[in-house]
């Protein structure tokens, strides 16, 4: 990303999240956060896991390893 990292972007939307968590009456729920990297190395993965995203991709990516994210975090209960 040109002018911040995805670990940045993430640090700076839980601030938006967190005034908006504290408002009043807030019927917030924070939507996941899933990182898209062709970087594999672990300290990589960790340092995304660490600032607050909630699963981790590498490139490239299959279509069948975005629906299983997909299904993880937005599969409908009957």
């Amino acid at each position: 990303m040109p002018i911040m990292d995805g670990v940045a972007v993430v640090r700076e939307l839980f601030k938006i999240f967190a005034e908006i968590e504290a408002q009043p009456d807030a019927d917030f729920v924070r939507p996941k956060i899933c990182c898209m990297s062709a970087h594999t190395a672990q300290n990589i993965k960790q340092s995304a896991f660490d600032s607050g995203m909630d699963d981790y991709l590498t490139k490239p990516t299959r279509k069948t390893d975005m629906a299983v994210i997909l299904e993880r975090y937005y599969r409908k209960d009957d």
